[in-house]
């Protein structure tokens, strides 16, 4: 398979197709991707519009989808992919798009802001071409401009949901080491991904600032991350008081809340609450049991491992990092026998300790060795579960008729092998919107 460039109006002749549903993959299949007006994504249409003119409101679709013989051919561009396989975009459900250099001394301080903003706009790019289309931003400076620049055409990048910087308090994970380096406030909000927030009024201006900007979710620090001593992931940093105002704020607006939890306090007090996502959902030394999955279960609360951040090293290299991990491990897959849904969640923030793309990869596979998910439970948590804990699932994360085509091209079937995505190599096409990007 030799593609320089698609029609407008193309068809993928004879691939295997693995949809994304968990469905066995489906050879001899044809798959019809037509350009149509952008109605699934409205509130881009006026950036499109400024920078890429009419026609730039338009993608593709995936129109029909079928056995090869079946589906009718009329002029329209074929591509034979015969021997291939085609998926889903994939979807990171946890990225930091902060632009650091991680083998740097200081470089998340003391580097200009508008080179970091470059770097991020590179990343996006890097993601993108390992076959993610669909990222979600977990806090960070430059998620937002970056969201609306890929959205206007302006750089080329994944599409992006954003929290924008998240929620933090005084002293907490995202507000770091005051107290060695004497810095100003106004200085380190210039370079921390975290807002500050500290009591009920203070958190609710801030959600509803955030919504102003126009997030797609509301992100929020809620336990420590271990990275000094005031900021023990043993300590959970807001009331549910205060957590429960930004909750409120946000289902006011039928905005989804995305929950930072190292500890089992912290994860208790997501369940109660009812957020749409628990970030890392990490029990340390602790003890979780069945009762608690349960209720994730009856209030469709999703869990985001990002397993990369315990099992780490190199990428996809099983090397357990910190304590409590046996426990959290335990817990992980309490939850996926009790039905808990798992979204596939990298925890990607600066290179080269975390490239990206590929430590997005090396997630996948940690799912299949570390979790025990099969490589089409792990393809799955990266398609269409990642979709339903975004809200998208009408939109992307599966292979159906009326979906936005965003497909990735592989050669070696990853079904088989989850090291096939890791491959860079095997990786052969990335279409998003049906436009070939890779």
């Amino acid at each position: 398979m030799d593609l320089k460039e698609l029609d407008k109006e193309f068809a993928l002749v004879g691939a295997t197709v693995i949809d994304g549903t968990g469905s066995p993959p489906k050879k001899d299949t044809t798959i019809i991707v037509k350009e149509v007006e952008a109605q699934v994504f409205p509130e881009r249409t006026d950036l499109r519009r400024l920078s890429r003119g009419k026609e730039a409101l338009r993608y593709g679709v995936i129109s029909e989808i079928g056995n090869k013989d079946a589906v009718k051919l009329d002029n329209i561009q074929q591509v034979d992919a015969s021997g291939l396989f085609v998926m889903p975009g994939l979807i990171d459900c946890h990225v930091h798009f902060g632009g650091s250099v991680t083998d740097v001394p200081l470089d998340r301080w003391f580097t200009p802001k508008y080179l970091k903003a470059i770097r991020s706009a590179s990343n996006a790019q890097k993601i993108l071409d390992w076959g993610f289309t669909t990222v979600r931003g977990c806090g960070s400076v430059y998620d937002i401009d970056l969201k609306k620049a890929i959205e206007e055409g302006t750089i080329i990048g994944p599409r992006i949901l954003s929290s924008g910087r998240g929620i933090c308090r005084t002293g907490g994970e995202q507000d770091i080491r005051r107290d060695i380096y004497d810095l100003p406030d106004e200085f380190m909000d210039e370079f921390y991904s975290g807002r500050r927030c500290d009591g009920v009024e203070e958190l609710r201006k801030e959600v509803r600032r955030m919504l102003r900007q126009g997030v797609d979710f509301i992100k929020c620090w809620v336990s420590g991350g271990g990275f000094w001593y005031r900021d023990s992931d043993k300590d959970t940093q807001f009331t549910m008081e205060e957590l429960r105002v930004i909750v409120n704020e946000a289902n006011m607006l039928h905005v989804p809340v995305a929950f930072h939890c190292l500890n089992i306090e912290s994860i208790e007090m997501a369940v109660t609450l009812g957020v749409r996502t628990i970030e890392h959902c990490y029990v340390g030394e602790g003890e979780l049991g069945e009762e608690i999955c349960k209720t994730m279960v009856e209030k469709n609360i999703f869990i985001d491992p990002t397993l990369s951040s315990y099992y780490a090293g190199k990428v996809g290299e099983l090397l357990i990092t910190e304590p409590g991990a046996p426990s959290a491990l335990k817990f992980w897959k309490l939850a996926l026998r009790s039905g808990v849904k798992y979204i596939m969640g990298s925890d990607v923030w600066g290179e080269p300790i975390t490239p990206f793309g590929e430590y997005g990869m090396g997630e996948m596979k940690l799912i299949v060795d570390v979790l025990g998910m099969t490589p089409m439970e792990a393809i799955v948590s990266a398609t269409k579960t990642a979709s339903e804990a975004l809200g998208i699932q009408d939109k992307v994360g599966t292979i159906e008729k009326g979906r936005i085509a965003d497909l990735l091209i592989v050669k070696a079937n990853p079904v088989e092998n989850i090291d096939n995505l890791g491959n860079k190599d095997n990786i052969l096409h990335v279409i998003k919107e049906g436009k070939l990007i890779r």
